[in-house]
């Protein structure tokens, strides 16, 4: 996704035109009940990740969830899980006048 990379969003900041820009992560951590719990949202189109899902065929939905259920459960049958999610804090300052 455009902008969700270390940088990007200070650059961009930076060619506006403030000063004293600034960017950190802020990292949260998402609980999950189960792998049904998270893929639930992308079935339904939640969010730019979900209007992609709805644009694949059947079969390459299966096989998304199934190469996203290894990785979130790492080889466990179920259950719950944690995932980390970032997004990036930018601050600066108008240029004086």
């Amino acid at each position: 996704m455009k902008l969700s990379r270390a940088g990007e969003l200070g650059d961009l900041w930076r060619k506006a035109g403030l000063a004293k820009v600034q960017e950190k992560p802020l990292t949260i951590a998402q609980t999950f009940s189960s792998f049904d719990d998270y893929w639930g949202p992308f079935t339904a189109g939640a969010g730019p990740a979900g209007a992609y899902v709805l644009t694949l065929s059947a079969e390459q939905r299966r096989q998304l969830a199934e190469r996203l259920r290894k990785r979130a459960l790492a080889g466990r049958a179920g259950g719950p899980f944690v995932l980390q999610a970032r997004a990036w804090c930018v601050t600066g300052e108008a240029p004086k006048p």
